[in-house]
């Protein structure tokens, strides 16, 4: 007897307006009772996101199987205390993200066991997924999608800000970024942090901080806060348990011209940061985020001493 293992196709549904999920002809091709619920550990089954289409709105009834972004692994799960992130019906989608560091780092469809040592298993992940589909399936909303049009890199090809667009998935180098922001190992360590720093980038091409405050408070406010969410959870996701610092360069000391954040530990200074051509502040926890971002999208663009610890 032969047997394959296969995603089912992800299409929208004009029953339930809703993305589904079924299997070529409606067959039951699993005894997984989650099997035909569910999309594969790590995907969603999700309307199709304006990225996906180099910045084109797509229709409002189209799905397709999409790679869960960061802010889907974010959530708060009722009962859970060492796991995050969306499972079930969310919306107009149908979720498998889960992830053990509220980070794709830590996600559950890599992880050889559960936290508690329990093996990451078919019937252990079916458990959880009864546990927590009863629940609601998360706590928390979702970081909002930024509410502009992506614009895409048309600079250099052989430079910084070119390889800035690969990582970021932008449309102009050819990507099909899904998420608003990206996070990525940095290249050079810090010097006293066991944890090496990490950048984030936003998907759309901003120059820097400037260009972003150009945008207005309110866009920036929302750009910058998922950025050091992002940045916090992801350098956490890495090992580090402690506070985490946050530092952007102002305009006048950015020396790679695609807007990003530094992420690293308290302490040390790091590529001149904490200093008079940053802003610094430290995040103890996520919620840090909506404060630091309010300053930051307005905090004046000029040489200045640091506020970080």
């Amino acid at each position: 007897m032969e047997c394959a293992c296969f995603p089912r196709e992800c299409t929208y549904s004009n029953e339930t307006k809703a993305c589904s999920m079924h299997a070529p002809g409606e067959e039951r091709a699993t005894k997984n009772p989650w099997g035909d619920k569910l999309p594969m550990a790590g995907t969603k089954c999700a309307p199709r996101s304006r990225a996906t289409w180099h910045g084109k709105a797509p229709s409002q009834d189209e799905c397709d199987l999409q790679q869960c972004t960061h802010e889907d692994y974010t959530h708060t799960i009722s009962g859970q205390t060492s796991l995050w992130g969306t499972v079930g019906l969310k919306g107009k989608g149908i979720y498998n993200c889960l992830t053990m560091s509220q980070s794709p780092a830590g996600m559950l469809a890599i992880a050889p066991a559960f936290p508690d040592g329990r093996p990451n298993t078919i019937a252990e992940r079916n458990k959880i997924f009864e546990e927590v589909i009863a629940r609601g399936g998360q706590d928390s909303e979702p970081v909002a999608v930024m509410n502009w049009g992506i614009i895409n890199y048309t600079g250099c090809e052989d430079c910084h800000e070119a390889e800035f667009c690969v990582y970021a998935g932008n449309p102009g180098c050819g990507g099909i970024g899904a998420a608003d922001a990206v996070t990525f190992d940095n290249r050079r360590n810090a010097k006293g942090c066991p944890i090496r720093p990490v950048l984030t980038i936003p998907l759309s091409y901003i120059r820097d901080l400037a260009d972003l405050q150009a945008k207005g408070a309110s866009l920036a406010k929302e750009m910058l806060h998922i950025m050091l969410q992002q940045g916090f959870s992801e350098y956490r996701g890495r090992g580090h348990s402690g506070p985490v610092r946050q530092c952007i360069h102002l305009p006048s000391g950015v020396t790679v011209h695609w807007l990003h954040l530094h992420s690293f530990c308290v302490g040390p200074s790091f590529d001149g940061m904490p200093g008079n051509d940053s802003l610094c502040s430290v995040m103890e926890s996520a919620g840090d985020a909506d404060q630091i971002a309010g300053d930051w999208s307005t905090a004046p663009l000029v040489h200045r001493r640091s506020d970080g610890l």
